[in-house]
């Protein structure tokens, strides 16, 4: 008997079934409704299972803390929150931004002690429910302590020529009380210093008459007032301040000159250690704190005679020199003002590649008389890279029975006149040939650190 399907259990006609085919078609649908019951309840286990096994979203809370006497932002308050019951030990514990914001994330859903607090200001605390996935945004207005307001107060110092920031300024705050004796000494003074952006900030300030000194080793002091016409109250030198400032100070430069001096070896003078000429030197401003913020223009020099340059107006900052010329191995060398703001003298050393030049004399008669000891002058081009190099060498013999070499050392790369002066006479000839004179002279050219030029003469 085969297997009718489940909607295939009855006639088309709906007329009565038998009973052996009911009874099977009913054993069969039972079969499958429990196997569906089965498989149904497999499936709901298994979704309870994930269910139980996930665990839920965390909520978040956003947020800013201000002061409730002014509406400025707070920086450096603590927020915390505490699964309840709280027992002092926070859940999560940030810090709120220059502007007073805050954020905590992932925060499993609970009731929490939700805490605000700063030195200088009342704190704040409330019950607070997360649910799961939830968002919240919360301004908190804290008050200030005996209803004294507290703000912090912001300074950016640059240098007023190259707008260096200038890491290591110092500023010195001198504060009077609002209803004090401002004629008098200040009541409170507070000191500090620039970090490696030029920025500084004294924090937890209060209502009351200041005056600021900026002052950096190098540089002119300044005493600094906010922007006229700004609303301010002022008293003589001294200005009143009841909320949180941002204060830009440029610093005018006690300007240095720059002594450099480069050296090596010169082969015009065909010695080391020598003062050289007609390099060039470039001098590049660089951050006082960051090696690789350029600041300001490049200034290129040549070097003097005795191997000197003096760059002058320069503000004491921090200056890299490059020194170069063609046939010389770049050299680059930092500079740091002194202790006083001063930049010291340099004197620097470079490399030189050296250039070298073979020249060889040969002779169609088979003897080495014909070209032995023949002078070999070799001579820079004026207005060239090889102007004043003049050598002389003596020829040897070499190897070969009718050669003779010369072998030029320390040259720069460029274009050299070759002068060979020379006379022998040649035994066993007729007489009619008498003394044999050389090639008076011709001109070659040569490039190249390692690049050695054979010139064949032929007497």
């Amino acid at each position: 008997m085969s297997d009718p399907g489940l909607t295939n259990h009855g006639r088309s006609d709906f007329g009565p079934l038998g009973v052996e085919e009911g009874f099977h078609t009913l054993t069969l649908m039972r079969s499958r409704i429990l196997n569906g019951l089965r498989a149904a309840t497999f499936l709901v286990f298994t979704l309870t299972a994930a269910l139980c096994i996930a665990a839920p979203p965390g909520a978040r809370i956003n947020g800013r803390v201000v002061n409730a006497a002014d509406g400025t932002p707070i920086e450096g308050a603590k927020v915390t929150i505490d699964l309840s019951p709280g027992d002092d030990r926070p859940e999560k514990e940030v810090q709120t931004d220059a502007f007073g914001f805050f954020e905590i994330k992932e925060i499993v859903p609970g009731d929490y002690q939700f805490k605000a607090a700063h030195p200088h200001f009342v704190g704040y605390e409330e019950k607070v429910t997360f649910a799961s996935s939830a968002f919240t945004n919360k301004v908190i207005r804290l008050n200030p302590i005996d209803a004294k307001v507290f703000f912090d107060i912001y300074f950016q110092v640059r240098c007023l020529s190259t707008h260096a920031t200038l890491s290591g300024a110092k500023i010195r705050a001198e504060y009077w009380k609002p209803d004090g004796n401002v004629g008098g000494a200040p009541d409170l003074v507070f000191n500090v210093a620039a970090g490696a952006a030029g920025d500084a900030t004294l924090f937890g300030m209060e209502d009351g008459f200041y005056t600021f000194t900026v002052t950096r080793t190098g540089w002119d002091p300044i005493t600094y007032k906010p922007p006229a016409n700004s609303g301010f109250v002022t008293v003589g030198d001294k200005v009143r301040l009841i909320r949180y400032h941002y204060g830009s100070v440029f610093l005018r430069p006690i300007k240095q000159d720059l002594d450099v001096k480069v050296i090596g070896y010169d082969p015009v003078k065909d010695k080391p250690a020598q003062p050289l000429k007609g390099m060039t030197i470039k001098l590049t401003g660089i951050d006082l704190a960051d090696d690789k913020l350029e600041i300001g223009p490049r200034q290129a020099a040549l070097s003097a005679e005795d191997g000197t340059f003096k760059f002058g107006n320069l503000a004491p900052i921090r200056w890299k020199i490059s020194v170069g010329r063609l046939g010389y191995v770049p050299k680059e060398v930092l500079v740091t003002p002194d202790a006083t703001g001063a930049l010291p003298a340099q004197t620097i050393n470079v490399d030189l590649e050296p250039v070298q030049a073979y020249v060889e004399l040969s002779s169609p008669y088979q003897t080495v008389d014909a070209v032995k000891d023949a002078k070999v002058q070799l001579q820079g081009i004026r207005n060239s890279n090889t102007e004043g190099i003049n050598r002389e060498l003596i020829t040897k013999a070499g190897a070969n029975g009718n050669i003779a070499t010369v072998h030029f050392e320390n040259l720069l790369p460029g274009r050299y006149w070759i002068r060979v002066q020379h006379e022998a006479t040649i035994g066993g000839l007729p007489s009619r040939s008498g003394p044999l004179f050389g090639p008076n002279a011709f001109k070659v050219s040569f490039f190249g650190s390692s690049g050695i030029t054979w010139l064949f003469f032929t007497g």
